[in-house]
Parts: structure tokens; sequence; C-alpha cells
């Protein structure tokens, strides 16, 4: 579903692009992007994988290294941090992060994720009654908090349901 929501902006097709996933983990989902650059993301420029886990972070590096995934990388970076590297994507992705961070946590994530964005953010959670502590979640979300989250960046933002809750939010267009 991701990968779908990076192929179209409002106003037409995306142009050359790169991508930010955030709490990147074993490095999947770039490396997923990576291989689908040829048939699906034909416009995909650079995939960036950050997490806070250094031994994640070498163990997806090594990955890409041994599948030659030259325009895959992974770096040690801390989405909570004061000290956020001074870059921009023009996708950024947070799939499944914003449910393993505290509640008062999520300001502080949203508004680092939103100033990493260049046109595009997508957020995905799961839509669960209480957190479920066998896979570290904290809090928990629904269609109106993600509908809240989304007005509170100040893009241009859809909400929806699909395995799941989906936010994404695009900077608006500059005519």
């Amino acid at each position: 579903r991701a990968m779908q929501l990076m192929k179209v902006l409002p106003d037409g097709p995306m142009r050359p692009f790169n991508v930010l996933d955030v709490a990147t983990c074993f490095g999947f989902f770039p490396l997923l992007m990576a291989q689908q650059r040829v048939s699906t993301l034909e416009n995909l420029t650079e995939v960036v994988g950050w997490d806070l886990n250094p031994a994640l972070v070498d163990l997806a590096n090594d990955f890409a290294r041994q599948r030659r995934c030259t325009e895959v990388g992974f770096e040690l970076t801390d989405i909570l941090a004061d000290n956020m590297p001074e870059r921009s994507f023009d996708v950024v992705c947070a799939i499944h992060l914003l449910e393993h961070l505290e509640s008062e946590q999520t300001a502080k994530a949203l508004a680092n994720l939103w100033r990493l964005t260049g046109q595009r953010l997508i957020v995905a959670v799961p839509f669960e009654e209480i957190p479920d502590a066998r896979f570290g979640h904290r809090q928990v979300f629904d269609r109106l908090r993600l509908q809240t989250l989304g007005r509170q960046l100040g893009g241009d933002y859809d909400c929806f349901e699909d395995h799941g809750g989906w936010l994404v939010v695009d900077r608006p267009q500059q005519h």
C-alpha cells in the first residue's frame, strides 16, 4: 500500500524522488522498494532507512551490499533526537512507528517527520483497542486521532483504513 501511495501526487505522477523510511528495523521495506524500482517505482532515485538500533542498521547495510542495492542506505538515527540531520526527502514513511512511542513523544516525532518531508508523509498504525504489549505497542490510534494529527501538521491530508490506519499528508502545492 505504501508503494502505491508514492506513485502519484495530487497534481500528477511523482517526478524522480527519494524516500526516507523511519524505524526501518531490518530494512525490508527499503530493500523491497529498490527491488521494485524497475517495474513499480521507476522514478525512485534513493531510499534511506533510519533506525535507532545499531545492530539492525548494520544488518540492513550488510544485506544491501550483498544484494548490490546501491540506491539503498541505512543510517543510525533517532527520530526523537534534537539534533536531527538537516535533510529533506520527497517522501517520508513511518510505517508502524508511532504505536511504539509513548503518547507524549508523538508530537515531537511527527514534527520531525514533517520537517524532513519535502512532498508527502505516509504514516501507518494499527487500529486496536488496547496497546498490544506483545509487539511493544505503547499507545493506540483510531481514525479520529489520525485525522487530528493530520490537521495539526498543516498539509493536505487524507486518512483511511486498510489493515489499520493510514495518514497521508502532502505539502500544499506551490503555484
